[in-house]
């Protein structure tokens, strides 16, 4: 029974190790994932309200760095 006791702990201990390094590495990696989710999205918006001008009537210029016109200019990555 005493030899349990050692082996008990020494488990816990483990899986409580094991747990913390799986939520520390799992919860950066949703914070980025929700990031780049928001990123996405707002240049999605961007190139939505272009779009949405130009079938307007709106003149367009475009470069190699951005799109861009009187009203709106979307710069690209």
């Amino acid at each position: 029974m005493k030899a349990d006791k050692g082996f008990l702990l020494i488990d816990s201990m483990l899986s409580l190790a094991i747990t913390s390094i799986i939520c520390l590495a799992l919860l950066p990696m949703m914070q980025k994932m929700g990031q780049n989710y928001e990123d996405s999205y707002n240049e999605l918006q961007q190139y939505r309200e272009f779009y949405v001008y130009i079938r307007g009537g709106g003149a367009v210029h475009e470069d190699e760095h951005s799109i861009c016109s009187p009203v709106y200019c979307i710069k690209k990555k």
